[in-house]
């Protein structure tokens, strides 16, 4: 049945319902449980200060509905295989492709974690899911800056 083919109220219902789901990709809890390499630890989510991309999901051919509904049930999220293959099917169809160019700085705590940092980068190089583009770690080198350094420079 098309959309147009419903009474107002289920439209309204059907608009409500979109805009809900649409609501919850932008919530994030102030703080809770996470579970990081089969450990269960206690985070302040809003520590993380982040951004956010969101992307549309929504399904035209079913208004109100997520065509790549990104959320597993407690069970799945804990069996590593299905959540493994729901986030690679997920970055797959959402990836955010960007460049080194549009990165302005990149902010470490202070000089100690530099040496991770690269390493992570390496990986990162390696790791790259899609033929995009390849990292260029050298380009990015120039864009590192230190709070800690920061902070006393202020």
């Amino acid at each position: 049945m098309n959309v147009e083919e419903y009474s107002q109220p289920i439209k309204d219902l059907i608009n409500v319902t979109s805009f809900v789901h649409t609501l919850f990709h932008f919530y994030k809890p102030i703080s809770g449980t996470v579970i990081r390499n089969d450990l269960e630890e206690f985070v302040y989510f809003y520590d993380e200060r982040e951004w956010r991309y969101c992307p549309d999901l929504s399904d035209e051919d079913n208004p109100g509905r997520s065509k790549y509904l990104p959320l597993l049930f407690e069970e799945q999220y804990m069996n590593q295989e299905i959540k493994n293959a729901e986030n690679l099917r997920l970055q797959q169809i959402n990836q955010l492709l960007f460049s080194e160019n549009d990165i302005k700085y990149l902010i470490l705590p202070s000089r100690s974690n530099l040496s991770e940092f690269l390493k992570k980068l390496e990986n990162a190089q390696k790791e790259t899911i899609n033929t995009y583009q390849k990292l260029d770690i050298l380009s990015l080198l120039p864009l590192i800056r230190f709070y800690d350094e920061i902070e006393e420079d202020q």
